[in-house]
């Protein structure tokens, strides 16, 4: 699998715990509020938002019990993939081999604003109701606009986790 694509809807409190992991992920809020540590950042999530987390960095989201749909749910849409992927776009498209090698040694979360956050927010709507084929081309211009975004904002550096972070995540 190339990449997950991951359109959730479910209860606050089932939201999983601090934690990294080895590939990125590319989560856009649909409806949710609270707050959310990112590395060595904590700032209230906004409905809406777009943001990259490249590999490794801890975070977690701790969505608010009161600001939901009439379901009584939160929803967001998660991409993941991994620098693999971007490896291996660089060897079969040299076309974009400059770019992707941009995003390739990205380090730091961002969120995504104006003309990006516009096309990447359009592509993960029409996404969520397609098949996994169908959403191979859609992915590519994700990256592609991710990759050549120039308007975004840091919300979170990287930052190693303590050991006592690291058994939990092993165990989770």
């Amino acid at each position: 699998v190339a990449f997950i694509f991951d359109n959730v809807s479910f209860k606050p409190d089932l939201q999983i715990g601090k934690h990294s992991h080895n590939h990125w992920e590319l989560s856009y809020v649909i409806c949710g509020q609270g707050l959310r540590t990112i590395g060595d950042r904590t700032e209230p999530i906004r409905e809406g938002e777009i943001i990259l987390i490249p590999p490794d960095i801890p975070h977690v989201w701790h969505f608010d019990r009161d600001k939901t749909d009439a379901t009584g749910n939160i929803s967001n849409v998660s991409v993941f993939f991994e620098t693999s992927l971007l490896d291996g776009l660089i060897n079969i498209f040299p076309e974009i081999s400059d770019i992707m090698n941009d995003l390739r040694i990205k380090k730091d979360a961002v969120d995504f604003r104006g003309e990006a956050y516009d096309r990447i927010r359009a592509l993960l709507r029409k996404m969520r109701n397609l098949t996994p084929q169908a959403r191979l081309p859609l992915m590519l211009d994700v990256l592609v606009t991710i990759a050549k975004a120039d308007d975004f904002r840091l919300v979170g550096k990287y930052n190693l986790l303590s050991n006592a972070e690291r058994r939990i995540e092993k165990v989770r």
